[in-house]
């Protein structure tokens, strides 16, 4: 894919095409994380058999071409986040479904269901949002897919933290506003209200565990808050974006 010239520099993987982490580019990278891991093996494989004459090649993991200058050594020991996702990001007050999910004629926001502008949507698929500056994403999916993918969880809570939510647990969350939905048919809509109280309650548990990051709490708030108004606004506006979402989620994060 080679660079593209905007808000930054964004380079591609020589091997796979995949967009480049920015200390990447930086440090003059041309392997992503997962083509270095399988010349790394590749590299390993050959020393193991270097008594025996055998050579690194393609066959070994190596991606052809390649000589052990491409890739600096470490490239694979950096965490996966690029920002810290600054408070309030997924609220109203910062610019988040200020606007709720319809317009004034009773139109779901095209921003709600779709995202579009600043990415290029044409790139392959399983390209990340690595490169794409906080300030600039436009709709609402990609301000949430953005935040809940590079989100921190609480460190002390959970050793192991990463940036970002998985794509099951998003999709279990989507499964359980799925269900508060299909309750719309048989109970009255105040009834139904109850079960969407208590989801900010369960975000808040999850986060401070240290499962999901502290983001998603927002997300869930705004969402609950914009909801609970009338069916139409659960039904066409929460569960509508929430798929969105995790339809874009899963694109930008195939291996989530």
């Amino acid at each position: 894919m080679g660079d593209v010239v905007g808000a930054g520099t964004i380079r591609a993987c020589a091997e796979c095409g995949k967009v480049l982490l920015p200390w990447q580019v930086e440090k003059g990278f041309r392997l992503c994380k997962d083509c270095n891991d399988i010349w790394q093996r590749g590299s390993e494989g050959a020393r193991a058999a270097g008594a025996g004459g055998a050579s690194p090649g393609p066959d070994r993991g190596q991606p052809a071409g390649r000589t052990r200058g491409d890739t600096p050594r470490g490239a694979t020991a950096q965490p996966r986040v690029r920002n810290e996702i600054p408070p309030g990001y997924l609220t109203p007050e910062g610019g988040y479904l200020a606007d709720g999910y319809f317009d004034t004629r009773g139109h779901t926001h095209d921003g709600v269901l779709v995202h579009k502008g600043v990415l290029v949507m044409d790139e392959p698929v399983g390209q990340n949002l690595n490169d794409v500056p906080i300030a600039r994403i436009e709709s609402m999916v990609g301000r949430a897919v953005y935040a809940l993918s590079f989100g921190r969880t609480d460190a002390r809570a959970h050793a192991q933290t990463r940036g970002g939510l998985s794509f099951v647990q998003l999709h279990r969350f989507y499964l359980r506003v799925h269900a508060i939905d299909a309750r719309l048919g048989r109970a009255p809509f105040e009834a139904v209200k109850r079960d969407l109280w208590r989801l900010p309650g369960l975000a808040r548990r999850a986060a401070v565990r240290g499962v999901v990051p502290a983001c998603f709490v927002e997300f869930v708030d705004t969402n609950v808050a914009l909801a609970d108004k009338d069916p139409q606004s659960l039904r066409d506006g929460f569960k509508q974006h929430l798929q969105a979402v995790l339809c874009f989620y899963q694109y930008f994060n195939p291996r989530s």
